[in-house]
């Protein structure tokens, strides 16, 4: 009896001073406690891939502050609890790891599936050029037309690899495709096949390229009632093949030379293909319409992607500008700047704050055009106007110092108008006040 009376005041003496001791610990023993449970998140996440084991420490250090926040218990009663967590954690790992290695595994092996198909197609235009580079590389080959089929043949694998069967990307694909064909063709004239090959497999590259314009960047139609361009730009791509490659069957080395004469057959059949030119005309007024409508009616978002455009139309200026003083070579970078640009609206979008580099391109491009306009039109006028007996070197030097005083307040404007632009009213914070109130 004694026994049972000192058994049951040994356990309530146990359970009054147990928690008066837990409080008196020090603050040093206390801290020390604190930090077991985190360090045993720490030798749990080692049991994780290495890309993924920071994301988990911090989801599981702040699950364990939550426990632990939700407690007013001692420190002996957080150290069992953080202890029940961990002991958690430490069991479970080796399991979330081999669910995480076996995701893993099959998204690499998705990726590695996408990479041997896109790999082939790259070997593919490898092959190509290596043809096009051994045959009459000197005797046709448009330097132009080579290296639009090169940059839409890349760019389009590209979006490919990044978004998967993604139509931009598709029509692309399929545009350095027709092109490459053209190309080997025409670097192979000896050929009568290639021969008449080149007279027409160049056409349907140019409506893949409209067709990518209309349904960028998103892969859709602006809306149902552009099917209809949809359609003429389909159209117009397939009889424009058709008639060229009927009308080559006569000529298949000569049909597109100016000086060969042709027989009345196929004058009609060149004349189609005029009026199938002037539809394909009035196809790209169309889109460069839908694609002015999507700007006007699309998110901050489509108008970002929609941006990536703008340095192309900069360059066709810049382009037309060179070529007016015979300087060839103009046009060449506006054709490159194309399927880049849309590549690039693609891919990057969302990303390496893409809005930044939009930005300080357009900014780029306009200033270098303005100075290129400036020069030669001070220099006309200085020439023609003030300066006709002094020499080149010192209106030269003169037209300098005036587009020197003018760049600064220029380049002011120029960012206003591509803040504008990009961003609408955002960029001037009491323009949006003053609009709200």
């Amino acid at each position: 009896m004694n026994e049972t009376v000192w058994s049951v005041c040994a356990l309530f003496a146990a359970l009054v001073v147990a928690p008066v001791v837990a409080n008196l610990i020090s603050v040093e023993i206390q801290g020390w406690l604190d930090r077991l449970p985190p360090v045993l998140i720490r030798l749990a996440a080692r049991r994780l891939p290495q890309e993924i084991r920071a994301d988990h420490i911090d989801e599981w250090d702040a699950e364990l502050s939550a426990i632990l926040e939700g407690s007013a218990a001692g420190p002996l009663s957080r150290l069992a609890l953080g202890l029940t967590y961990t002991s958690g954690l430490l069991r479970g790992a080796p399991k979330v790891a081999r669910e995480l290695g076996r995701a893993r595994r099959r998204r690499l092996a998705a990726v590695f599936k996408r990479i041997r198909v896109h790999s082939l197609t790259t070997f593919l235009v490898v092959l190509v050029t290596t043809v096009v580079l051994a045959g009459q590389f000197g005797d046709g080959i448009d330097p132009f037309s080579a290296a639009i089929t090169v940059t839409c043949a890349g760019m389009g694998v590209l979006i490919l690899i990044a978004v998967q069967r993604h139509p931009v990307g598709r029509l692309l694909l399929a545009a350095g495709i027709s092109g490459s064909v053209a190309a080997v063709a025409t670097s192979w004239p000896q050929w009568i096949v290639l021969a008449w090959l080149s007279q027409w497999a160049w056409w349907p590259m140019c409506g893949l390229i409209l067709l990518g314009l209309l349904v960028f960047p998103n892969g859709r139609l602006p809306s149902r009632r552009w099917r209809w361009l949809a359609a003429l730009l389909v159209v117009t791509t397939a009889a424009g093949a058709v008639v060229l490659a009927v009308a080559a069957l006569d000529y298949p080395r000569t049909l597109l030379q100016d000086t060969q004469p042709v027989g009345e057959s196929t004058r009609l059949l060149l004349r189609a293909f005029a009026v199938i030119v002037l539809a394909t005309v009035l196809g790209l007024a169309a889109t460069l319409a839908a694609l002015w409508r999507r700007w006007r009616r699309g998110d901050s978002d489509t108008r970002q992607q929609l941006a990536c455009l703008l340095p192309t139309v900069i360059l066709l200026l810049l382009g037309w500008m060179l070529e007016i003083f015979n300087l060839d070579g103009g046009y060449l970078l506006a054709l490159i700047a194309l399927p880049l640009g849309m590549s690039v609206a693609i891919i990057r979008h969302g990303l390496y704050d893409l809005d930044k580099v939009l930005n300080r391109t357009l900014v780029w491009l306009t200033m270098t055009t303005l100075v290129v306009i400036g020069f030669v039109g001070i220099v006309i006028a200085l020439r023609e106007l003030v300066m006709r007996n002094l020499s080149a070197d010192t209106v030269s030097l003169v037209t300098t110092g005036f587009i020197a005083l003018a760049y600064a307040p220029l380049h002011r404007r120029v960012q206003q108008g591509v803040n504008q632009l990009l961003y609408g009213d955002r960029h001037d914070p009491y323009e949006v006040t003053t609009k709200t109130r």
